[in-house]
């Protein structure tokens, strides 16, 4: 066995330029079939811009740190009851089965028995996330992409948007898209195998206890399904024994040309360092061949040369030249000459969080494009950023966005987004629904080269809540006549203020609170009624704590606003002089004039007074 490792020539987090098309790209490259792979390109910055947005979307998340110590001989997180079984992709589909199929329903899944203490059945659907960045076309995406997707929109179940839709199908429906907001990416980031500078050695695997697999053994531990990607041209042998196959290598073209640089995304559900092969035929089992990382494919249960569609992928085959004598690293087929790469040739090892969102408002635009990617919507809010110290670029941008669009993508309906997370506008401190202005800016995306304007006209922009009830909206224009005017809307920019005001109590959104709202809040208290996240936000008038709003509830406030103006020896007091919490205080300020004073309680007690 050699005793030196060499550098693995995958480099961190930069993927290979690949295109997608459904062509011959066989397990075992003697044994060519037809399968859809479907693998784009995303860089390492891009990475980097991703795991940075992810944060500023979930503020105080804290990224996973992977602790190595104390791993077991082997892990199989398809054998747990949050794994959506084998799936089938349809066309190049496969960075979106990886990342939301499997990946996705395995974290939801999670989140959902964390937050519940049971299990769901719930599995979300790779044709939404594949559709919403396929540029229209079935030529495969980027994970990258796909995460961007799952952080800011969520995803759809397969009951909702079925996982053999039509690629150019899009979503369309508005309260779909509004829960699809609740379950989202709240953490994110990527690894690779690189040295291990502690023993001086160059970072190829030699065996199955190599602490350069540490990071992924203990992904796995931890219950995080990984994805990765690369080329998939495995030579496979069956596992004496369990019969089951392993791939001992992996390769790639020699001539690399546009036809046959076909990159595929994958899941790796877990590990087992007591799987073993003669990789070299010499009859003894060497450290090098000892180990094996188990994937999930998505080419269904039936897919030649795996077992029920899992295989297994021996830790050699992650080295760019094997770690074990005597093994050749090119071999020459029918379908032309391959060198040996990586098994993981991207070198590249993506890991979620998803969790549950506390949404407060959204945004839903109404519209009609002739390129649904081609466009993006920023939102932000002067008062809040300057309250809570963002700079002036501080701005939330979304939807999808590509830096080269191949083919127009004609969409007529709505996009619904969450306003709130990412921007502190969730905190009822900043009385996010108070005298607010949301501003938007809606045009065509230039950072990329557009071979063709883009024509979209915005119909209507609305605030709603989490339920979907409207709390303000804007009116643009008629949109009914942009087919004979679309000249009119060529690369259209529109600057839209929605201005949204409520105050604490007023539940029935109609700009005042009366008894109507206090017997509204009363029945949400009972049980009887369910609120919006919004109201909920708006109805802790409960002070006394004995579920019902009513002149107990005025005496309290009374009295507490009566000792907080003799603490000050003042006749109003604002947060500062109360050392209260902010939330508190807001809860306190019922006529929403950021002052402590008696017209707050008389305010209360003309609605909840007896």
């Amino acid at each position: 066995m050699k005793k030196m490792k060499r550098i693995m020539s995958a480099v961190t987090g930069l993927l290979m330029a690949c295109t997608a098309f459904t062509g011959i790209n066989s397990v075992n490259a003697e044994n060519a079939q037809q399968h859809a792979m479907g693998c784009l390109p995303a860089t390492q910055e891009d990475l980097d811009e991703l795991k940075s947005e992810v944060m500023a979307e979930n503020p105080g998340s804290s990224q996973t740190e992977i602790n190595a110590d104390n791993l077991a001989d082997m892990v199989d997180l398809s054998q747990n009851r949050f794994f959506p079984g084998i799936g089938y992709q349809t066309g190049n589909s496969c960075t979106a089965w990886a990342t939301t199929y499997y990946q996705f329903t395995y974290a939801a899944r999670q989140a959902y028995y964390h937050k519940y203490g049971d299990y769901s059945t719930a599995v979300y659907s790779p044709a939404y996330t594949y559709n919403l960045i396929n540029n229209n076309m079935d030529s495969g995406s980027s994970v990258s992409d796909a995460y961007r997707v799952l952080t800011h929109r969520g995803a759809f179940t397969t009951a909702d948007f079925p996982a053999d839709s039509d690629y150019q199908l899009l979503p369309g429906d508005t309260q779909k898209m509004r829960e699809a907001l609740n379950l989202r990416i709240t953490d994110y980031n990527y690894t690779s195998i690189k040295a291990d500078s502690s023993s001086g050695t160059d970072g190829v695997v030699t065996g199955n206890k190599d602490n350069d697999l540490d990071k992924l053994k203990a992904l796995l531990r931890d219950g995080k399904l990984i994805v990765t990607s690369g080329y998939f041209r495995y030579t496979t042998k069956k596992i004496p024994g369990s019969g089951e196959y392993a791939a001992v290598e992996n390769l790639k073209p020699r001539i690399v040309t546009e036809d046959n640089a076909v990159g595929h995304a994958f899941t790796i559900v877990g590990y087992d360092d007591n799987i073993e092969y003669d990789i070299n035929g010499n009859g003894t089992i060497e450290e090098c061949e000892k180990g094996a990382f188990k994937i999930a494919n998505s080419w269904g249960n039936q897919a030649r040369e795996h077992n029920n569609g899992f295989i297994w992928v021996m830790y050699d085959a992650i080295n760019k030249e094997s770690c074990c004598d005597h093994v050749e690293g090119s071999l020459v087929t029918e379908n032309g000459s391959f060198d040996r790469a990586g098994a993981f040739s991207d070198n590249t090892f993506n890991y979620i969080t998803v969790g549950y969102k506390d949404v407060k408002l959204t945004a839903q635009i109404d519209l009609i494009t002739t390129d649904f990617n081609s466009f993006f919507l920023r939102i932000a809010n002067d008062q809040i950023r300057k309250s809570v110290g963002y700079k002036a670029d501080a701005v939330k941008k979304i939807l999808v966005e590509h830096n080269e669009f191949k083919r127009d993508h004609p969409f007529s309906g709505s996009v619904v987004l969450d306003i709130s997370s990412g921007l502190s506008f969730d905190k009822l401190e900043d009385r996010y629904f108070t005298d607010i202005n949301y501003d938007m800016f809606i045009g065509p995306y230039r950072s990329g080269k557009l071979k063709s304007p883009a024509y979209t006209a915005v119909e209507n922009v609305s605030i709603t809540d989490n339920n979907g009830t409207v709390l303000a909206q804007e009116h643009i224009g008629d949109i009914s006549k942009f087919g004979e005017n679309i000249q009119d809307f060529a690369n259209k920019d529109y600057r839209i203020t929605v201005y949204v005001d409520y105050k604490i109590g007023d539940v029935n959104y109609d700009h005042g609170f009366d008894s109507a709202d206090v017997a509204m809040i009363n029945e949400y208290l009972s049980g009887s009624r369910e609120f919006s996240n919004l109201q909920k936000d708006m109805s802790m008038l409960d002070f006394n704590g004995d579920r019902t709003v009513d002149n107990n509830d005025v005496q309290e406030l009374t009295e507490y606003i009566q000792a907080r103006l003799a603490a000050a020896g003042k006749d109003s007091v604002v947060q500062s002089d109360t050392g209260v919490r902010p939330e508190s205080f807001v809860m306190h300020d019922i006529d929403g004039d950021s002052d402590l004073d008696m017209q707050d309680a008389a305010v209360f007690q003309s609605a909840a007074g007896v």
